[in-house]
């Protein structure tokens, strides 16, 4: 949340824009596309994409003149909905709460988007097992036992995990919370899989391990 991006009408901004943002101060009643119906559209896309539209990005505050929307607004499960004139006070207030929000989100859990056989699929990265590489593809291991092959890089992956993520072997990225065991040749993971680590990155893990765990400890 770090960059800000005004438009003067919801149909100038796409809907890849949209989900591509934390947080959406958002009029209903705007010329062409208005609020009402963007948010419509994105709730529908999130919908087709298995996506729960609360508790996920992007959060939607709607700014408005007209307190007879509130009831719809909750429907379509806005994070909040001020009124104008609105108070600066009252502003503030609602963004730091946002902010927080997205951050913790962030820090804990958020949705990649992996483009495989022509269909984007949205994916929670706390559903990730590990990913493995070979011949420019990855292949994902979810927690659930299913998978996704799609053509890509690790590198490119990598920077869009967190810190609950590393990568052990050039070919495998694992999730610290599946971690079972681990020493100076492999990790197992959830299910008893084996996972080949790099004598280079063990130090590295190691150390990454520890920082998982410290703070997970203070999270609890």
């Amino acid at each position: 949340m770090d960059s800000i991006t005004t438009y003067s009408s919801a149909g100038d901004m796409t809907l890849d824009e949209m989900r591509a943002f934390d947080l959406i101060f958002l009029d209903i009643e705007m010329p062409g596309i208005d609020g009402m119906e963007a948010v419509e559209l994105l709730r529908a896309k999130q919908e087709d994409n298995a996506i729960a539209p609360f508790g996920s990005l992007p959060l939607i505050v709607f700014v408005t003149g007209y307190k007879e929307y509130m009831g719809w607004a909750f429907e379509v499960s806005a994070f909040d909905y001020l009124v104008k004139p609105v108070d600066d006070a009252v502003f503030e207030y609602v963004y730091k709460r946002a902010r927080k929000f997205v951050e913790s989100y962030n820090k804990e859990d958020h949705v990649v988007a992996i483009k495989s056989a022509g269909k984007t699929h949205m994916i929670s990265i706390s559903d990730i097992l590990y990913v493995e590489s070979a011949n420019r593809k990855n292949l994902i291991h979810f927690k659930d036992g299913k998978k996704l092959e799609y053509y890509g890089t690790m590198n490119d992956l990598e920077t869009e995990l967190n810190d609950s993520f590393f990568r052990i072997h050039k070919g495998f990225i694992v999730n610290f919370t599946y971690v079972l065991k681990y020493d100076r040749t492999a990790v197992t993971v959830k299910g008893d899989e084996i996972l080949m680590m790099s004598k280079y990155r063990y130090q590295d893990f190691l150390n990454a391990y520890m920082n998982y765990l410290r703070k997970r400890e203070r999270l609890v």
